[in-house]
């Protein structure tokens, strides 16, 4: 564990396994690096992973959160690149995390070996689909909604997830549900500032350009992020793979660990480590 430099304060960051680097890149709702750690340590038999919490997030500085900007959270990707000592890295993206991971790849494609998304999304809302756009954009605001109205502070934030949790999982008295967040360090603002900077986000169009090798992994019980949007980037993304768990929802990596990583390490057995 250490910290890594940034213009205005630190991020925090954590590794597991040695080799080549893959860096995690957690999701928004202010969550922490501890949504995808020890979740995703099963991938340090192959690869060192890297986890670290973006800025305004769990262990990282509260650094101009006000100002925040896409571009700042990719760049900051490009920090930890730089610091960890890779060239090349792949990089692993959830949820709004996997919006950071599109925007770096499209920015800095000489920098990424392949890519891996989980409950990913082109664009938010969704575009094109309004009963989707209308599920999508309200199931979010009632999250920001709690947050707002107990006082936008960190505890209000982690009540208004737990009032969400049956969009997010397919069985919430999963033991693995029930652990996923005990650890979380939560962050009201970064969660109000994620949900402002992606509104209206998108690289729909862009997804042609993306020739990094990806594995796009999606539960198809996933209300906040919808499996059409995973099915939109395999349409855009030239060298892609889609894979689908019928028992899982935002989190297939928690809920259905051994068919979720058997289907990570057989892709990257079929070729991607090559």
């Amino acid at each position: 564990m250490g910290v890594v430099s940034v213009h205005g304060g630190e991020l925090y960051f954590d590794a597991a396994g040695d080799g080549e680097v893959c860096v995690t890149i957690h999701g928004g709702f202010g969550f922490d690096h501890t949504s995808l750690s020890p979740w995703l340590d099963p991938l340090a038999s192959a690869m060192r992973v890297i986890y670290y919490d973006h800025r305004g997030c769990g262990r990282s500085s509260r650094i101009g959160m006000d100002a925040l900007t896409v571009n700042q959270l990719r760049d900051d990707v490009d920090a930890v690149r730089e610091h960890v000592g890779a060239e090349r890295v792949t990089l692993f993206g959830h949820g709004w995390g996997s919006c950071v991971a599109l925007e770096y790849a499209l920015a800095y494609p000489e920098r990424v070996k392949r890519l891996i998304l989980v409950s990913g999304i082109p664009s938010f809302p969704v575009e094109g689909e309004m009963r989707e756009a209308a599920l999508q954009r309200g199931t979010i605001d009632a999250v920001v909604g709690g947050i707002h109205n107990s006082g936008e502070d960190d505890d209000a934030l982690a009540r208004a997830i737990g009032h969400a949790l049956p969009l997010l999982f397919y069985d919430v008295e999963n033991e693995r549900v029930q652990r996923l967040f005990s650890h979380m360090l939560w962050s009201a603002p970064a969660a109000l500032q994620w949900r402002r900077i992606f509104d209206g986000w998108s690289v729909r169009q862009s997804l042609a350009k993306i020739a990094a090798p990806t594995l796009l992994l999606a539960g198809e019980f996933n209300t906040v992020f919808p499996v059409s949007q995973s099915m939109a980037l395999y349409e855009g993304i030239v060298n892609s793979s889609l894979e689908l768990f019928g028992q899982s929802g935002h989190f297939p990596f928690v809920e259905e660990p051994e068919e979720f990583f058997r289907t990570v390490f057989e892709w990257l057995e079929a070729g991607a480590l090559a």
